[in-house]
């Protein structure tokens, strides 16, 4: 075992004792096109994922915990030399059926990686990641990495990942350059952030807290779940292995793993064509994006109750948006810099917008624009006072302990809206994020929340997750709810002629 760094801070040991029971493990999967084939250059990938490394503190911890005064404590511990420079957490994977390496893979092969990530647990002796790279043919690959909530959240993992793949271009074909004075500074920022606002007052402690009841979303029956089997024979056969290879998993384990977490995920793209025409009417609109597609999910799960002939006790619709708080630090941190900086604000929609009445637009832009003055208010909150609260974290802790959730904290859903990602880093397109998935896991008892809607665009492309609660919703309702999405995005844009292309997940 290396050097004891320091004790988790309220936030971070939050995320690892969700983690622990099977709640937000977070992973992401991020679809790479190169000029080359990455798998003639693999002693230059692996030489630059240490670089990376490097650069990254978060990426060589590992969670120990200790008893101190009889008080069970848990800390950032160093990994040692062997355990990082091993390289066991990252795969290199292939695909074959029937002994042959497949050279053109569907969608479906990488998002079973995707979707067995969702059920890995990090143990004590992990480091706090995992990295699996999936050949889909010569000059097309699947990045799928699992990063522990407590190191990383999104739009930190879109801007690692950039870098990584910025490190190994520039190991393969330049060099790659000694990181200046400021970059250093920032990897010193992820362990120890000079007044780290998560950080609690000497005075804090953690109390036992007696709760009386639990209270949790309550759906009908039909939102409810249903079973998926593998009806594609050839499929069952397949099998991953190493490309030095070692067998890694055949897909029927993968997909019964898949089939038996508590975790859905369903994924969506929407055309290049709509998505610009959708961004355009934005702007002229002079709303957010975010705005907008707070106010498009909420509508398309009302449509959902619609569609199953329900009246909704209530017409509210309350859910959670996360926002970026790295720039609210001070000093502020670009994207790269890992650790958990995300904060979530909980709003609500309680107008009915009827689709069929006159002035159906008209309130739908004025929502829009509501819901757009609501992100500029919290952002703006966030500028005067801290957005972190460490001593209401440990309250949520001790909550945690006990499976126990207030009324007011359900919400019908979370969006996690990253934006338009633009390559960060000096790249000669060698290598190029063309699409991103990311996906969020759910345990039995997560009963206050359906789901995460995670969306970002590339290159005008627009993208779209559902990680959704098994217990709360089915895998058909979940793919309604993207189907909605589409059509709604289709209205707003002027454009209805287009198919959906979206994939029904299990």
């Amino acid at each position: 075992m290396g050097d004891i760094l320091r004790e988790l801070y309220p936030t971070e040991y939050f995320y690892d004792l969700k983690i622990k029971k099977g709640k937000l493990i977070n992973a992401k999967t991020f679809i790479v096109e190169t000029s080359f084939n990455l798998y003639t250059q693999i002693d230059n990938v692996k030489k630059s994922i240490l670089h990376w490394i490097y650069l990254h503190p978060c990426l060589s911890v590992l969670i120990k915990e200790f008893q101190i005064d009889c008080e069970s404590k848990f800390f950032y511990v160093k990994a040692t030399d062997d355990q990082i420079n091993s390289l066991k957490n990252v795969d290199f994977l292939r695909f074959k059926i029937n002994d042959e390496i497949c050279s053109n893979l569907d969608d479906i092969y990488w998002h079973l990686i995707l979707r067995h990530e969702l059920t890995h647990k990090f143990q004590s002796t992990d480091l706090l990641w995992r990295l699996i790279i999936l050949q889909l043919s010569e000059f097309r690959y699947a990045f799928t990495i699992n990063l522990h909530h407590g190191i990383s959240d999104g739009p930190n993992s879109f801007a690692i990942i950039q870098e990584l793949l910025g490190l190994i271009e520039k190991q393969i074909f330049f060099s790659i350059p000694v990181p200046n004075e400021q970059r250093l500074g920032h990897s010193s920022y992820e362990i120890n952030f000079p007044n780290d606002p998560r950080k609690p007052s000497e005075m804090s402690k953690l109390e036992p807290i007696a709760f009386e009841s639990r209270i949790s979303l309550i759906l009908p029956e039909c939102f409810k779940s249903n079973k998926t089997n593998i009806e594609d024979e050839s499929l069952i056969n397949g099998i991953y292995e190493t490309i030095d290879g070692d067998f890694y998993s055949d897909v029927k384990n993968l997909f019964q793993k898949s089939l038996d977490s508590n975790t859905g995920h369903n994924k969506m793209k929407i055309s290049d064509e709509i998505f610009k025409e959708f961004i355009q009417v934005c702007k002229e609109k002079r709303v957010k994006l975010n705005g907008v597609f707070e106010l498009i999910v909420c509508l398309a799960f009302r449509k959902l109750y619609k569609f199953y002939e329900l009246n909704q006790v209530d017409n509210l619709i309350k859910y959670q948006v996360m926002i970026n708080a790295r720039s609210f630090l001070v000093p502020p941190l670009p994207n790269y810099v890992m650790n958990a900086w995300v904060k979530m604000f909980m709003t609500e929609l309680e107008e009915v917008l009827d689709e069929d009445s006159e002035d159906f637009w008209s309130k739908f832009w004025t929502q829009a624009q509501k819901n757009t003055l609501n992100l500029h208010s919290c952002l703006e909150s966030f500028r005067k006072r801290s957005p972190f609260k460490p001593d209401e974290m440990m309250t949520a802790i001790e909550m945690e302990r006990q499976d126990f959730y207030y009324l007011d904290a359900y919400s019908h859903f979370c969006i996690t809206n990253i934006g338009d990602q633009k390559m960060f880093i000096e790249s000669n397109g060698m290598l190029k994020i063309k699409e991103y998935y990311t996906g969020v896991s759910y345990s039995p008892k997560c009963s206050f929340n359906i789901g995460v809607l995670g969306t970002c665009s590339i290159d005008s492309s627009s993208y779209w997750t559902f990680s959704y609660n098994k217990t709360l919703l089915n895998n058909f309702s979940a793919q309604k709810v993207l189907d909605f999405i589409y059509e709604y995005v289709k209205k707003v844009s002027g454009l209805e002629k287009h198919e959906i292309k979206s994939n029904v997940g299990f």
